[in-house]
């Protein structure tokens, strides 16, 4: 019953956040992967929902081996929000130097809209010659091309809500375009959550723009528009499974968290000696990722997984839960540090969003990986998308840009 009552606390203290105003923040994409990822599917085990469902009854009798070592993990996980919290309110009395960037030109951004475009192009085709196009789970996965199709997501995204803080013209539109149109081929390709990711940005400058008397109709509005979200991925996950029957709604809502924890229950099952402490070889090492493959072409085999430590887990529909890296990593009191960090670097770059548009619109697009990717993938994965796509590329836009002026003088 105490993760009922922590569950229905955490939704209390962001719903009452949420309606009186405060802006979307670390704290609540944490809170909301916590109760997501690491809660719900405690609570599915414990009130025996989905019993008749695929999946669910083996998934039970591990989960049922470890309860009550979930339960602490359970306890654990609400620590961090509570640390994040009260580090986030401190965190966020700093002051931080005033960063003046140079504006990125249109034609910089028209010109890197046509060779985006080029490239989406060329991984549609191959993602046709492939046959991964619209063919269900059932295709197998070229992570390569999937990968690329992201990270053109990912950098179109960046581009597309700068272009949206900065000018406000056709080019933001263009850019919309592509980004729909790539997103749809992920979805049918089952990279949803890449898809989820470039959402979560606008829905965080809509919500923390609404500032006038009719804000209480707006929010209600925008938890509308959230709800439809969820229930139009959870049919898309129906379609692609081939079933009809929309009473699967509820069941693959939760299904994600639940098959995720595979990974961690069986962590827990095959791991009776998990650390307290430990010295973070696994996130130091998912800084390879970030290295371009044609610079560091052996990177995969230096790459670091927990299995390499001497830790086990089962993965069986591909997502890790943070858990098996972050207590692989960093051990049980050491997240705790590890969430330190993390809370100051997201309330670092919030700051400095106020003062510098680029910041801003990195601020919002490396928060979007929070409440999915962070829970569900590794620490690889989650590395490489903050630091490349998302800053990386658009540096050397900006670093393009500049060329292009001098030249322009000249």
């Amino acid at each position: 019953m105490i993760i009922t009552f922590i569950c229905l606390l955490l939704l209390f203290i962001l719903a009452y956040r949420f309606y009186f105003g405060f802006p979307l923040d670390f704290y609540y994409f944490i809170c909301f992967g916590v109760m997501y990822y690491i809660l719900s599917p405690y609570l599915v085990y414990f009130f025996g929902s989905f019993l008749s469902y695929p999946g669910i009854s083996s998934w039970r009798n591990y989960l049922f081996s470890v309860s009550e070592k979930y339960e602490i993990v359970c306890m654990i996980f609400f620590g961090f929000t509570v640390l994040v919290f009260f580090l986030n309110k401190l965190f966020l009395k700093f002051r931080v130097v005033k960063i003046r960037m140079p504006t990125i030109s249109s034609l910089s951004l028209v010109i890197s809209l046509f060779f985006i475009m080029a490239l989406c192009f060329y991984l549609w085709y191959l993602a046709y010659e492939a046959k991964l196009l619209f063919s269900g789970y059932t295709s197998e996965y070229s992570t390569k091309i999937m990968g690329n199709m992201a990270t053109a997501n990912l950098i179109l995204n960046f581009l597309a809500l700068y272009s949206n803080f900065i000018y406000k013209d056709r080019v933001k539109k263009l850019y919309t375009i592509l980004i729909v149109m790539n997103s749809l081929f992920l979805l049918s390709m089952g990279g949803r959550m890449y898809v989820v990711t470039v959402i979560i940005p606008w829905i965080m400058v809509y919500v923390n723009s609404l500032q006038d008397i009719k804000v209480a109709v707006k929010k209600l509005k925008t938890s509308l528009i959230l709800i439809s979200l969820t229930l139009l991925f959870c049919a898309v996950g129906i379609f692609r499974l081939g079933i009809s029957d929309f009473s699967f709604l509820m069941y693959m809502f939760f299904v994600e968290p639940i098959f995720t924890s595979y990974s961690s229950i069986t962590y827990l099952l095959y791991n009776s000696e998990i650390p307290l402490l430990s010295n973070g070889v696994l996130f130091i090492n998912s800084f390879f990722g970030v290295v371009p493959s044609f610079l560091m072409e052996n990177k995969e085999e230096l790459y670091l997984l927990p299995e390499h430590l001497g830790f086990y887990y089962e993965a069986p529909f591909g997502a890790t839960s943070v858990i098996v890296y972050l207590f692989t990593s960093f051990g049980m009191i050491g997240s705790f540090i590890f969430i330190g960090f993390l809370t100051f670097f997201y309330s670092m770059l919030s700051k400095m969003a106020s003062v510098c548009v680029f910041f801003k619109t990195f601020y919002l697009c490396a928060l979007s990986i929070v409440p999915f990717i962070f829970f569900r993938e590794s620490f690889y994965i989650s590395t490489r998308i903050i630091v490349f796509p998302l800053f990386i590329l658009p540096i050397c836009i900006l670093i393009f840009d500049r060329c292009l002026f001098i030249l322009s003088r000249k």
